[in-house]
C-alpha cells in the first residue's frame, strides 16, 4: 500500500509514495514498513528506527531519523489501530492445511500453511500456528499468554506464540 494512501485512510498528510508492505515495532520495522511512537518509554528505540515511517506526535519530530517518513497525529496508537486492519493477514493463510474432522478450531486462529492438526485436537482462540507444523492427536493448544496447571497426564511443549499441551 502506498504511504499516501495510508495517509488518506488515516486523514493525514504526507507527499510520499513509498511502498509500506506492513506494520512492526520501533525496533524490528524496516524500511517498507510502518511503526509508532506513543509512549516516551521507547524514546530510546526513536532515534534507530529503520522503519520507512511512522505515525508520531509533532513534539518528537526531532527524534526521528533521517529516512523515516513521519506522518503527525495527536493520536499515533489510535490511528494505528485504524491502519491494522488493512495489514491483517487472513487467519488460515494456504489452503494446503490438513485439519481432521474431529479437531476443534475456535475463532481468531492462525494456522500456516503446510500445517496439520491432528484427530481430537482443540486449538484455542489467539493461537497461532506457523508453516508445516504437525499437530498430533488429542492436544490442547492455547495462547501463549493463558497459563494452567498442568497434571501428570499431560506435558507441555512451547513453540512460537502458543502453549501446546498434550494428554498421553
Amino acid at each position: 500500500m502506498k504511504l499516501n494512501q495510508i495517509a488518506k485512510i488515516l486523514e493525514l498528510e504526507v507527499a510520499n509514495d513509498k511502498e509500506i508492505n506492513g506494520i512492526n515495532t520501533l525496533k524490528d520495522a524496516k524500511s517498507d514498513e510502518i511503526t509508532f511512537f506513543h509512549n516516551k518509554k521507547y524514546l530510546k528505540d526513536l532515534p534507530s528506527t529503520k522503519a520507512g515511517a511512522i505515525l508520531i506526535e509533532k513534539k518528537f519530530s526531532e527524534y526521528i531519523p533521517k529516512g523515516v517518513e513521519p506522518l503527525f497525529t495527536d493520536e499515533p496508537y489510535l490511528k494505528l489501530a485504524i491502519l491494522s486492519k488493512y495489514f491483517a493477514k487472513p487467519l488460515i493463510r494456504d489452503k494446503d492445511i490438513s485439519i481432521s474432522n474431529t479437531a476443534q478450531i475456535e475463532k481468531n486462529v492462525v494456522i500456516g500453511g503446510g500445517s496439520s492438526i491432528g484427530d481430537n485436537t482443540l486449538i484455542m482462540s489467539g493461537a497461532v500456528i506457523g508453516s508445516d507444523v504437525k499437530i498430533g492427536k488429542n492436544c490442547i493448544i492455547y495462547p501463549k499468554s493463558f497459563w494452567f496447571h498442568l497434571t501428570s497426564s499431560c506435558y507441555e511443549w512451547y513453540k512460537g506464540t502458543s502453549k501446546i499441551m498434550k494428554f498421553s
